[in-house]
């Protein structure tokens, strides 16, 4: 009876979210690569450590329990700001960095490429959030050098409030490399 009563929840669990969020950060990346490219800029490529330290805010947003609490603090001391997940996520490779966090409520009639788009707008129509997507990224040691931007991101989804939340985690110029 037990095993039957998990199998169930789980099924009943698996109904209230369908997206698959590797895929809406699949989107979300070529999105936001669209747009830099449209306007000249270089592609972001994402990286692991960056994508880490998003992961540690957007998972901490999606179990808080108000939508008061969807900002950039963290409870935890060792992550409460971005610079914080950013430099434990890397190892301290990145020291400095800019995060751009949305929210909205779920719809299960969004498709996957849908829900990107609407987190990639949501930042647009923010000044400081587009201006961390937009802001091209040079060597520092060779001035004027464009590189790869790279960036991180995390999707997830808070069921107590029925929210996608996306994290993306830009690390500044000032970066060791």
């Amino acid at each position: 009876m037990k095993n039957i009563l998990i199998i169930i929840l789980t099924f009943v669990c698996n109904l209230s979210y369908s997206q698959n969020f590797t895929e809406i950060e699949t989107h979300l990346l070529n999105v936001i690569n669209e747009e830099r490219s449209s306007r000249g800029l270089s592609a972001f490529a994402t990286d692991t450590l960056i994508n880490n330290g998003a992961k540690i805010q957007a998972v901490y947003l999606s179990n808080v329990d108000t939508r008061k609490k969807i900002a950039h603090e963290n409870e935890n001391p060792l992550y409460e700001f971005p610079d914080d997940r950013i430099k434990i996520s890397s190892n301290l490779k990145y020291i400095i960095s800019s995060e751009n966090i949305t929210a909205f409520n779920y719809d299960s009639s969004q498709t996957s490429l849908e829900i990107a788009q609407r987190i990639h707008n949501n930042f647009m129509s923010s000044t400081l959030h587009r201006m961390n997507v937009l802001t091209e990224v040079h060597d520092v040691f060779n001035k004027g050098k464009t590189f790869t931007s790279y960036y991180g991101h995390y999707i997830t989804y808070n069921e107590k409030l029925n929210l996608i939340i996306a994290v993306q985690l830009f690390p500044t110029e000032n970066f060791n490399k």
